[in-house]
């Protein structure tokens, strides 16, 4: 039992993410926490692990979690507004500024609103904070759509305060690994789902994709035109300099290539010769003759003909 003990011990205060929940909805927070672990994050959720659910000691095991974590997602039904101790967790996420809020049951935020706004307040005192967080208008995640896109809600909020997940591990491609390579530079894209495609062609930076034709995206990598498209115009836009490099444009009338990829500076000794030019640029570059003089004036030809020509000639 002490060993238990202190293994429990161990990891209270390790997760980055809390779930807040309604015992009713065990079920979809249990499925939530296992997408949101499968993306890398550390996530509580008190059914999971080695907690009990209804534990004497739920603060003593939910508090501490609530307190070390980045954000704490609740996952509002109606059950969940109408228990106290629920509204209590939902209080301390709003006061800690750690809240996200999913709209569980109803699934969709219409709904939910209409629901929660026929609460009787008077009645259950502890529901009115989440009422009041709801009706005042609230940033509400919907579920409607699936969990899977209610973690990829929670994954953007993660990133935008900055957060990666901690057991985000490259994996080598192919192998199977738990972490993407890819996942790096496609997720801020949401091109996720071509990440497994990515990681087994062994694409681990966009630089590897400069060059390629929105065809060979989509051949070789399985992506639809419009995300082909999207791809491509991030590719050549952001491109994937060699740390050192000297940047694009032109030094003694040579194209800087050659520094791009050395990282030295150019130099008009140190440029490599350029390639001849092809003979339709010489033939068009290669000054037009002069017209040829006209013909001297011929004998017996009269004043105003040797005019005509001398002005000719000028």
């Amino acid at each position: 039992m002490a060993a238990a003990v202190s293994a429990t011990s161990d990891i209270i205060g390790s997760f980055q993410i809390v779930i807040s929940n309604a015992t009713i909805n065990d079920a979809q927070a249990i499925k939530l926490h296992g997408l949101l672990v499968d993306k890398g994050y550390t996530v509580f959720q008190q059914q999971t692990g080695r907690f009990a659910k209804d534990s004497p000691d739920w603060k003593r095991e939910w508090y501490p979690n609530a307190q070390a974590a980045t954000l704490i997602v609740c996952l509002l039904s109606l059950k969940y507004i109408t228990s106290e101790a629920c509204a209590t967790e939902f209080r301390v996420a709003e006061a800690k500024k750690k809240l996200m809020v999913v709209c569980l049951d109803p699934a969709d935020i219409g709904s939910f609103k209409s629901a929660v706004d026929a609460i009787d307040t008077k009645a259950i005192p502890s529901a009115s904070g989440p009422a009041m967080f709801v009706s005042a208008g609230g940033q509400l995640t919907a579920s409607d759509g699936g969990l899977e896109v209610v973690a990829a809600e929670v994954a953007k909020v993660m990133q935008n305060r900055g957060i990666t997940p901690k057991n985000a591990t490259a994996s080598t491609p192919g192998d199977g690994g738990g972490g993407s390579v890819a996942m790096a530079f496609l997720e801020p894209l949401n091109l996720s789902k071509y990440a497994p495609a990515f990681d087994e062609q062994g694409v681990d930076s966009l630089g590897m994709l400069e060059g390629m034709s929105i065809d060979e995206y989509m051949n070789d990598l399985g992506m639809t035109r419009m995300h082909a498209n999207k791809l491509k115009r991030e590719v050549d836009k952001i491109g994937d300099r060699p740390a050192g490099s000297v940047g694009v444009g032109r030094l003694d009338g040579v194209s800087n290539s050659w520094a791009w990829w050395t990282g030295q500076t150019k130099t008009s000794a140190q440029a490599p010769p350029s390639p001849a030019p092809p003979a339709s640029a010489v033939a068009a570059a290669a000054p037009t003759p002069a017209a040829p003089p006209p013909p001297a004036p011929a004998a017996g030809a009269t004043a105003d003909d040797r005019a005509l020509m001398e002005w000719a000639r000028q």
